[in-house]
């Protein structure tokens, strides 16, 4: 029984070995005569140009997006860290590191505020406007935080 499988194991190893020895097909078909390249027509190659360059109306992409990471803890019901200082266009994810249920409420209404985050979901908020942001959990006073966009 174990020569068996010896016998398999290497007719398996020599069946693929085979496979990938001398390109699949006869040796006529693999090599090419000189003269095979004397009668071969050439077609003329378009010359390479130059990437089209953003409009004035298009803005470049940004190389990077920075995102910074806030964490919802137990320790002390607080996010760490407590300020967080980003530039315009970069963007900001909660993360819910605790057992408990935590949000993100920002005092201007009009930014928008996450659901209720259970343990390990997140929010995500890109900022585009300079300025200092305050926001809080409502689940647990004095849980706040800041963003300081410059």
């Amino acid at each position: 029984m174990r020569l068996g499988r010896i016998g398999l194991l290497a007719a398996a190893f020599l069946s693929l070995a085979a496979c990938g020895a001398g390109g699949g097909g006869s040796s006529s078909q693999a090599t090419a005569s000189p003269t095979d390249h004397a009668h071969m027509s050439m077609s003329p190659t378009a010359a390479p140009t130059a990437a089209p360059s953003p409009s004035a109306s298009q803005a470049p992409a940004p190389a990077a997006a920075m995102v910074e990471e806030v964490n919802a803890t137990n320790k002390g019901g607080d996010f760490k860290p407590a300020s967080t200082n980003i530039k315009v266009g970069e963007t900001v994810v909660w993360i819910n590191h605790s057992g408990n249920i935590h949000n993100v409420t920002f005092d201007d209404k009009s930014l928008g505020n996450s659901s209720t985050m259970s343990a390990n979901e997140s929010f995500s908020k890109k900022f585009d406007k300079p300025g200092t942001y305050h926001y809080v959990c409502t689940f647990h006073p004095g849980m706040e935080g800041t963003i300081v966009v410059t």
